[in-house]
Formats: C-alpha cells, structure tokens, sequence
C-alpha cells in the first residue's frame, strides 16, 4: 500500500484510507503511526494494496492510458482539420 504526503497531486491519486494513507507534511508521528500499523495489520495492507491495484489497472493501465492519448490526438487532428476547411487557425 502507498503511505505519502498530502501534497501536491498527490490526493488525487490516493484516497485515505481506501487505497492509501495520506500524512500531513513533517507529520513524522503520523507517518510512524501508519507505517508501524501497516506493519502489524497484514488485513489493512492487504485491503489497500489491492484497492490500489485495481485503482492502477482502472485509471493508469497502458491500454488506458494511450486510449486517451489516442482521444487527444483524434481530437486534435479533428479541430486542425476543421480548421484547415475554414481557413480559420486551430490556435
């Protein structure tokens, strides 16, 4: 399971306590507490680990991923083409 700081796109990515644990910035208690709870609950790291998993295969696989990239592009090439028809700059 992911243990990180609430920072950045970081809450973006983890859900406290459904995938991950979220810790404040230099909350060195709060990072040992969660780390030596991992540690002693093989039920939670279980529980997060898969969570993230599928979270990962859902969000991030790389069928997923070039599947929006492929969206972009085709977008793109969409609104150029237009653009080109009616003479009119796509930026």
């Amino acid at each position: 399971p992911v243990v990180t700081t609430d920072v950045g796109g970081l809450p973006e990515l983890v859900t406290q306590g459904v995938d991950g644990i979220l810790i404040r910035p230099g909350d060195v208690d709060a990072l040992a507490r969660a780390l030596v709870g991992l540690a002693l609950s093989p039920e939670d790291r279980g529980r997060l680990g898969a969570a993230a998993r599928e979270r990962v295969a859902r969000h991030y696989s790389r069928d997923v991923v070039l599947g929006r990239l492929e969206a972009v592009y085709a977008e793109t090439a969409l609104t150029s083409g237009r653009a080109i028809a009616t003479g009119v700059s796509p930026t």
